[in-house]
């Protein structure tokens, strides 16, 4: 199953994506606490990342960690379409909370993918992690979560997306309650990835 990654510089993509490889053989859980943050993120990711893992609650995946940075943008479309040819898959965008311009950001990825789901064999999964809460009054988040599920439904067409969900998350830890409602999220979504894409 192919998971792609999307959004703007400095949302929390690469950093998730260091989370669920360290996650992918669970080694952590044994000590819980001790690594609770993720180390070693690359701070600026060049093009798209590609990483396979066989992940104990993902299956066999393949994440996809796309730049950030707009002169990517137009190749990322192009591996989008190479990817979604024959298959669907997950697509995770990340928007920080803390930039002025979530919304913006948000409706961008959302018609990428829209536009790149149109393409795909079967539907694909769409998850928005809002991040970087811990930067935004809190007294705002029920209002900001209202205007990015707007967006998002408004912007998802449900012919080619069979799924949408809306978490937040601070992607910089290892372990955590919000972490497991987002690793639920993502893998019930991988089976109907695969039952799709065997058909």
């Amino acid at each position: 199953v192919n998971v792609v990654l999307l959004g703007n510089p400095g949302a929390g993509k690469s950093t998730l994506a260091q989370v669920i490889i360290q996650r992918a053989s669970g080694v952590f859980a044994s000590v819980r606490g001790l690594f609770q943050y993720v180390k070693g993120v690359e701070l600026y990711t060049a093009g798209i990342i590609p990483s396979k893992l066989e992940h104990r609650e993902l299956g066999n995946v393949i994440l996809h960690d796309s730049a950030g940075q707009p002169e990517y943008y137009s190749s990322h479309i192009a591996v989008l379409e190479n990817l979604l040819h024959g298959s669907a898959a997950v697509f995770i965008i990340i928007v920080s909370l803390s930039d002025i311009q979530v919304y913006k950001h948000l409706h961008y990825w959302l018609t990428i993918v829209e536009n790149e789901c149109h393409k795909a064999l079967g539907q694909c999964h769409v998850i928005t992690v809002a991040s970087h809460i811990d930067e935004v009054d809190q007294r705002n988040l029920p209002n900001i979560y209202r205007e990015l599920a707007e967006i998002s439904s408004s912007r998802l067409s449900q012919q080619c997306i069979v799924n949408y969900a809306l978490v937040h998350l601070d992607c910089r830890k290892l372990v955590g309650g919000e972490l497991s409602s987002f690793t639920t999220t993502l893998s019930s979504a991988c089976p109907s990835i695969r039952s799709t894409n065997t058909r």
